[in-house]
């Protein structure tokens, strides 16, 4: 009798969690919270080694990248930032060629619907007569080349998050009045956030959130060799200065995000975070 009872509960039990789930994302739809994030996971994967998967860099002096140890500490700082601010609340976009590593792991969730990487190199020492809202515009045209994406991101419920991986959160703060100013020219009432994925005593400026890199020291190297020039999307490009044109992918970031890709197939903690704590955006992976 005990058993009988037992299986009449399990069913029941198991579907009260399908329902939560299925309510989940229907409330997410309806609360216009941006779906279709999922992860990367894929059971029954065969295991990688735990050395680089890819050599990146110059000729004379290519370095090692994507080890087990460097995508561990990745993946824990991409759970990080995703708990604190969840993806269906809130845009990430990259300040300068530094958290691309962290804009990369992003985009392989959400896609340019989750992340993207805006170029702000000397952004903290330009003259800003040269860099108008319409420029601002002009890059965000090309970076977002969807206009309903666009004005879904610029103009929609999310928060912008500018994200950098940094000692002081000077390039974030540099760039957000520029961000500010096209944000208002175009009648966007989106907030926009500062932060700062930062190693233990850094000093972070006023106004500047901070995430710390403690427990995943690798990221707080992002900006120093063997990363810096190396992995980032775009070379380095001045906002008024250099031609927009010259705004082209770079090949060492596609081979770069391929072999991320292959650990984040293989990542069932990440996997198990989306699930239980990645909030609407990923309900029903």
């Amino acid at each position: 009798m005990p058993t009988t009872l037992a299986r009449c509960f399990a069913l029941p039990l198991a579907l009260v969690g399908l329902f939560a789930t299925v309510d989940a994302a229907a409330a997410a739809k309806r609360d216009g919270a941006p779906l279709g994030f999922k992860s990367r996971y894929v059971p029954g994967k065969k295991a990688l080694p735990r050395g680089p998967l890819v050599k990146l860099g110059f000729a004379a002096s290519r370095s090692d990248h994507m080890t087990a140890e460097q995508y561990g500490d990745l993946s824990l700082a991409v759970r990080a930032i995703l708990k604190r601010y969840p993806a269906d609340k809130n845009y990430f976009i990259g300040t300068g060629r530094d958290p691309a590593p962290l804009i990369a792991a992003l985009e392989l969730l959400g896609g340019r619907k989750m992340a993207m990487s805006f170029p702000a190199s000397n952004i903290v020492y330009n003259n800003a007569g040269t860099i108008t809202p319409e420029l601002i515009g002009q890059y965000f045209k090309r970076l977002i080349p969807n206009a309903k994406l666009r004005e879904e991101i610029l103009k929609g419920d999310r928060k912008l998050v500018l994200l950098d991986q940094t000692h002081s959160g000077k390039t974030p703060n540099s760039l957000e009045p520029f961000i500010q100013q096209y944000l208002d020219q175009i009648g966007s009432k989106a907030k926009i956030v500062k932060l700062a994925v930062a190693p233990p005593g850094s000093s972070v400026q006023p106004g500047v959130a901070r995430i710390s890199t403690q427990r995943f020291p690798d990221v707080g190297g992002y900006m120093y060799a063997p990363y810096e020039g190396v992995v980032s999307e775009f070379p380095r490009h001045v906002l008024g200065n250099d031609p927009i044109t010259a705004l082209k992918p770079r090949g060492a970031y596609v081979r770069f995000k391929a072999a991320m890709l292959e650990r984040m197939k293989r990542d069932k903690a990440l996997h198990r975070f989306l699930r239980d704590e990645g909030g609407p955006a990923f309900a029903g992976i």
